[in-house]
């Protein structure tokens, strides 16, 4: 999701950097997932113009909303929210619905098929893009 943000906005796209992270996947349930999805997370991919790195972040909320951000690599201070909007799981699949967002660009809703997940991390395929697989790592 923050993904399509970053290229969307910047007219940039590189593809995604996976994380360094255990591929020790734990049961495949949507109530495990919706679990362990919460928090904030450093999605896989990252950005670099006029000199900086910039990073995709995504918060999702118990409430089942979530904030995607777009921030320095090395000021997290610098941060612009992209996106804000509504996520649920179903069937193993992530669904991300944008109700706002703060860019010129518009941004697609997005389902990506979970293909593992644990406790610090999950990785997903995005189901528009068969070829796109990320990793996305819990912060906190």
């Amino acid at each position: 999701m923050v993904k399509v943000l970053v290229a969307a906005s910047l007219f940039l796209f590189l593809p995604p950097i996976f994380a360094a992270t255990s591929d020790n996947c734990q049961p495949n349930t949507d109530s495990y997932y919706e679990k362990k999805i919460i928090g904030t997370r450093l999605e896989s991919e990252s950005l670099t113009l006029f000199g900086k790195t910039y990073l995709a972040i995504t918060i999702f909320k118990p409430d089942h909303t979530f904030i995607g951000k777009i921030v320095n690599k090395d000021d997290h201070n610098d941060a612009v929210k992209a996106v804000s909007g509504d996520w649920k799981i179903k069937d193993g699949k992530l669904y991300e619905t944008i109700k706002a967002s703060f860019i010129v660009f518009p941004i697609p809703n997005s389902v990506d098929q979970i293909l593992c997940m644990n406790e610090t991390m999950y990785k997903a395929k995005h189901l528009s893009d068969e070829k796109t697989i990320y990793t996305s790592t819990k912060l906190q």
